[in-house]
């Protein structure tokens, strides 16, 4: 299984180029005294907040994500996004977040 992590900060949008159609977001990890929320932009698209985390930790997702997409971090500290390929996971119906539930409807919109 092929995992590669990338930091987000809050300076600038962190665009992921991949060879990919599509890849997975495993976890979100993050190190900080703050709270951090985490955005999804999707290409020419308004942003979608994914996650908000009041103090260090790390969640679990296992969400599609195109590869023309961004992320964007409001907050201080360091987080740590983790991504697989896709093929590795399986197609829930619902998704459950810290923050949100996004549905397969939503999931379509964000691709």
């Amino acid at each position: 299984m092929k995992i590669v992590s990338f930091n987000l900060n809050n300076k600038k949008p962190l665009k992921i180029t991949t060879v990919h159609s599509q890849y997975i977001l495993r976890t979100i990890s993050y190190s900080g005294d703050d709270s951090i929320v985490v955005f999804i932009v999707p290409e020419g698209k308004k942003p979608m907040r994914i996650c908000r985390m009041n103090g260090s930790g790390s969640s679990e997702y296992l969400l599609p994500i195109d590869k023309n997409v961004s992320f964007m971090l409001k907050g201080k500290g360091t987080v740590t996004l983790t991504f697989t390929e896709h093929l590795l996971v399986s197609n829930d119906d619902t998704v459950s977040y810290m923050c949100d539930v996004i549905t397969e409807s939503d999931r379509e919109k964000m691709l």
